[in-house]
This record gives C-alpha cells, sequence and structure tokens, in this order.
C-alpha cells in the first residue's frame, strides 16, 4: 500500500463521515417534523398493580406510524440476544436517507417463559418508541412508583397512620370521600 492509497481511504472516509453527517441532519429534521404531527397515544389499558392508565403497543403505534411514514422514517425492533434472565429488543429509526438511529435495550425477566418473554418485549417496544416519538402513553405519577417498593395501595387509615408513625415509606394516607349536600 502506498502513501498515496492511504490518502484515497482518508478521504473516502472523510466523504463518508459528511454524508453521514448531511444524513443524521435530514433525519432529525424529518422526525421533529413528524413529531409535530403526532398527538398523545389514547391511554387504553390500566395497570391493576399500580392503579394508573397507560397507552398500550397498538394504541402508541397508531399514532406514530402515519407521521413517520409521511416524513420518510420507518421503526424497525426485534429482540437481539441478551444476557440470561434479561430480554433485549433493538430499535432502528431509519431515515430514507439511509440515516438511522440504533438503540439496544435490555430488562430483566421474571420467569423465563414465552409469555414472560412477549410481555416485556412488548413493554420495551412501547416504551422506546414513545421515547423517540416523544408520545405520552402513560400517566405521570411524579416518579412514585419507581421508588415505592412495592405497589402503592388503598390502606385503611389506622394501618397508613401507623406507618407514617413508624417512618414507613410506602404509607399514604387514604380518606373516604366526604358527600356535601346543597341547602
Amino acid at each position: 500500500m502506498t502513501i498515496s492509497d492511504l490518502d484515497i481511504d482518508r478521504q473516502t472516509i472523510e466523504n463518508l463521515q459528511e454524508q453521514t453527517k448531511m444524513n443524521k441532519s435530514e433525519l432529525y429534521k424529518a422526525l421533529a417534523k413528524a413529531q409535530g404531527e403526532m398527538k398523545n397515544a389514547e391511554l387504553n389499558k390500566v395497570n391493576p398493580h399500580f392503579r394508573s392508565k397507560y397507552a398500550d403497543l397498538a394504541s402508541v403505534m397508531s399514532v406514530v406510524k402515519k407521521p413517520l411514514a409521511d416524513n420518510g422514517l420507518a421503526i424497525i425492533q426485534m429482540p437481539i440476544r441478551s444476557e440470561p434472565g434479561t430480554c433485549a429488543v433493538r430499535t432502528i429509526l431509519a431515515h430514507e436517507s439511509g440515516a438511522e438511529i440504533v438503540e439496544d435495550y435490555s430488562m430483566p425477566v421474571a420467569k423465563e417463559t414465552a409469555h414472560a418473554f412477549g410481555s416485556v418485549i412488548s413493554y420495551i417496544r412501547r416504551y422506546v418508541i414513545s421515547s423517540i416519538c416523544c408520545v405520552v402513553a402513560d400517566e405521570d405519577d411524579d416518579g412514585n412508583s419507581a421508588v415505592a417498593s412495592e405497589p402503592i395501595r388503598n390502606k385503611p387509615v389506622t394501618d397508613s397512620f401507623m406507618e407514617l408513625k413508624n417512618g414507613t415509606k410506602n404509607a399514604r394516607v387514604v380518606r373516604p370521600t366526604q358527600k356535601t349536600t346543597d341547602s
């Protein structure tokens, strides 16, 4: 290999880097335009453990597919190999220019069954798509479920009072609603 061969290779690499930068710029413009056309997903499901609403994968896809496609964008998602006891999904946001954003995300799986893996795959897909597209797909609980050691449930006032007194983090006072009468 001669020095002139190295110069050609260097020039080729620089051209490819410049082309990639231009393509990424097109991808970001298209994504911004698509996001402007998207609405938040319908919160069509209820999590029975936290009593919160969320949008399932179909609801999220129903609000992102057309705006992405209309702007030359596609989302490709597939399960990929991961560590034992975890499940991973690769997400590719691809633009017609050839630019792409690739992200791998993994989560632990409670049981190594087909149903458990399918559930985690759907969960990851929904959250990654929602994040990429800036689509709200669940209720904002101000981070409470992220720090709770167990799902928050309505507890009798006496139990919650004792937990408050003893300094338990999950204490939550639930008061019965009072009916008012109009005079």
